[in-house]
């Protein structure tokens, strides 16, 4: 069981937590793009999408970037792994295999597929 979603624009690297007055906070770009990426993923979650600590799940992500200038890209996957905490998997410890490459397009998206394993994969 899979399901797969394009998120449109250019790829969004999560931002470092940022200290200021007393308190650690996460920057709103960040929690804005993470907001946006599990109103995607719960419109294309198939009904009857498992959500169990008993499953192991594999995560594909695409970062496409419309020119060479482009950033981090494990922290491009980070902001979706912890987007789809509790949209696609109860929790990111749960994904068993990850994959993510970039590449470059006329039109720059994200695009990322969730798939479900067996337990022992």
């Amino acid at each position: 069981m899979e399901f797969a979603f394009d998120i449109p624009g250019k790829p969004v690297p999560k931002q470092r937590p940022r200290h200021g007055k007393g308190r650690t906070f996460t920057p709103k770009k960040t929690k804005a793009a993470e907001k946006t990426v599990a109103a995607l993923a719960m419109l294309a979650r198939p009904r009857g999408w498992p959500m169990d600590k008993a499953r192991r799940y594999h995560v594909e992500v695409v970062a496409v970037y419309a020119n060479r200038r482009h950033g981090d890209l494990d922290n491009v996957v980070k902001l979706i792994q912890d987007a789809l905490n509790g949209v696609a998997f109860p929790d990111d410890r749960q994904i068993n295999q990850l994959k993510a490459r970039r590449r470059f397009d006329d039109e720059p998206r994200t695009e990322v597929t969730v798939r479900v394993v067996e337990v022992n994969q």
